[in-house]
Formats: structure tokens, sequence, C-alpha cells
């Protein structure tokens, strides 16, 4: 690095801070492996000192590395932001201001029974819904929280059991005994894509919020424990700017061809999209000769390329600086945690920094 003295003394005191209390806890890391070795073999593969000094003032200005304290912080804010959404359906039944509804008997009444009718799912295991179990004790049951959206015709009667049964010990004895509002829960959405996209070969919607939707309407028939017109309520702990936008584009189009859901987007917390912070064409360009001078394409696959273009700013070419505790999304820059394949003959061979594990396969390559 050629760091003088003065230098090497307040990098050392950064990194040290850094990595005892987040870059170490990366669970990419394998037994024994550390973020130190990791950064010296991520540096060496710049080979000039300009190129390192480039990759570090990266690592040190622009990567931001969510933690389990973050996380959790995120989580406890889901509820809340949750909440106005549903009392804004209130509000728009009754007539009446949103913040009149802290005053309005009926309102209040209203809620009440919205909150006990109200399932919370989880769509992946980054949900982490046993922690948001756990911060809203008292405002929810066991019974309202699913792991999973892929819903077993069992477990749909047992809950819609155990809200009859809520219902009934709770002072609504005559209440219709049907889930009316559903929130789909999930941590990190960068692009949008994997929630809801529209599918031009298939002529039709893609996504999990749509998938839901679908086994929750089976062949035009509503499932006996949801009501007839469903809120559907999908909230994000951290989602960046790109992704809120292409959401909240797409999901009034998905309302036209399912018309007994309504659906709304929430987010714990939007991502800044200036170009100091996700990487763009109108951001610092010796970070962006760094970042394309240093790309191998042997990372593309069928599953983080899907318009063979490249992607050195990430998937869809998002450009974030994201890095989960748990993993790093592949729409952070490829320089992050891409790994050229064993057979590359490209002239830059990359190593990551955080690992990235993947779900899919792509003929017998993990990407």
């Amino acid at each position: 690095m050629e760091w003088d003295d003065s230098e090497a003394t307040t990098e050392y005191a950064w990194l040290k801070l850094m990595v005892d209390y987040k870059f170490d806890r990366y669970q990419g890391y394998g037994p024994g492996i550390h973020f130190y070795v990791r950064l010296i073999s991520w540096l060496a593969q710049f080979k000039d000192v300009a190129a390192r000094r480039t990759a570090y003032r990266y690592l040190r200005k622009h990567l931001v590395f969510i933690g389990q304290p973050e996380l959790y912080q995120l989580i406890k804010l889901a509820m809340p932001e949750m909440e106005k959404d549903a009392r804004r359906i209130v509000a728009n039944r009754h007539g009446i201001a949103y913040y009149e509804t802290w005053a309005n008997k009926k309102a209040q009444k209203d809620l009440r029974l919205m909150s006990l009718r109200t399932l919370y799912v989880g769509l992946s295991d980054g949900a982490r819904i046993d922690v948001f179990r756990r911060y809203n004790e008292g405002l929810l049951t066991n019974e309202q929280v699913i792991a999973s959206s892929e819903i077993s015709d069992d477990k749909w009667q047992s809950l819609g059991n155990k809200l009859a049964a809520r219902l009934e010990q709770s002072g609504f004895p005559d209440a219709e005994q049907k889930f009316e509002r559903v929130c789909l829960v999930d941590d990190f959405t960068g692009s949008g894509t994997t929630l809801i996209r529209y599918d031009d070969a298939k002529t039709t919607w893609d996504g999990k919020i749509f998938k839901f939707c679908s086994q929750a309407e089976n062949h035009g028939k509503m499932r006996p424990e949801l009501a007839d017109q469903c809120h559907i309520q999908v909230h994000h702990y951290l989602a960046s700017t790109k992704a809120r936008d292409a959401v909240e584009d797409a999901l009034p189009k998905l309302q036209e061809t399912m018309p007994r859901f309504s659906c709304k987007a929430s987010y714990s917390w939007v991502f800044s999209a200036e170009p100091d912070v996700v990487m763009g064409p109108a951001s610092d360009a010796e970070l962006l000769a760094w970042i394309n001078g240093h790309y191998d394409p042997s990372i593309q696959t069928s599953h983080n390329c899907v318009d063979g273009k490249s992607i050195a700013l990430g998937y869809k070419q998002c450009g974030l600086p994201i890095v989960l505790e748990h993993n790093t999304p592949n729409n952070s820059i490829a320089l992050i945690w891409a790994e050229s394949r064993p057979d590359s003959k490209s002239p830059h061979i990359m190593r990551p920094l955080f690992p990235r594990t993947d779900r899919h396969i792509d003929n017998g390559q993990s990407v």
C-alpha cells in the first residue's frame, strides 16, 4: 500500500475497530479464515499500488456492512411501518384523516380486529422471522407468524382454526373468521425482480408475491381462510431506491390481473441512490474505471446475468456497496463478492473480499 507511518497508524486503527466489531463476523468465511487474510488476498489481485489504494478507498469510504445490531434495529422498525399502512386502510374505510384514527372509537375497534386477523409470513430465512416475533410479543401471537410462504393445506386449516379461537377470546365472536391482511416479510431487495417481475417470454407475472397470491387464489377461488378482498403488504427491512421504484411501479399493474388483492410495499430503510453511494454513470470516474477495469466475464451465469451485459456493477447493474453479515447480495459491485472460475482465461482473476453463498447452480458451478 506504500503507507507512510502516519497513514499506517490511522488505517491500522480503523481496520482493527472494523475487524473486531464487524468484518470478522461475516458468516461467509470458513473455519479459521479471518478478514485480514481475505483483505491481503483481495488487494493482491490488483497489480499496481494505485489500483490497490483505490480498492482500499472503496472499502474505507463506500462499503456498508450491515451487521447483526443494524439488522435487528431494522427488524424493530418493521412493525411500526406496517402499522402505519393498517391505520391508513382503516382511515380510508371510515372516511377520516389518518391522525383521527387515534381518537375515533370505531376506527380503534377496527384496528384491533385487523391486528387479530393479520398473518405475518417470512419470504426467506433472511427475514429472521423468529427475531421479528420476539420483538413484537404482545402485539401478535405465535399462531400469526409463519416462517415460510409455502403453506400446506393442513397448515392453512390450522391457522384458520386458531384465528377463530383468537377472535372468540378477544371479544369478537361474531367477526368474520378470515384473515383480511397478510404481511410478507423479507430482509433485502436490491432490484425488486425476486419479489415481482413480468415474464415477457411466458406473458405472465412471476416472483414471490405473485406466487403467494396465486396459491391463495387457486383457479379463481380464494382460500376459505382469507377474506374475499385481502390486503397484501410486503415489507423489507432494507431496500435500494431502484428496487423500491420497480416494486411500486409493478404492484398496481399486478393488482389489475388479481383484483381480489390490494398490494402495498413498505420498508424499514431505503438505501440512498446518491452517486457517491451507488455506483453508476455519475459516480467517481476513478472508482468506475477500477470496477470496470478489473472484471472477469467468467463470473457471469444464467442466474446473475440475464441480459448479457457486464455485471461489474452487480446484478441488474445496481452498483450497491452493501454486505450483509450472513451473505453479500449479488446486486453489490462484483469486486466485493465474485470469484473467477478455475478455468478462466481472463487477464484479471477476481478474488472476493466477502465470498458470496448462492442458492443457484449453473452447469455445475456455484453462481
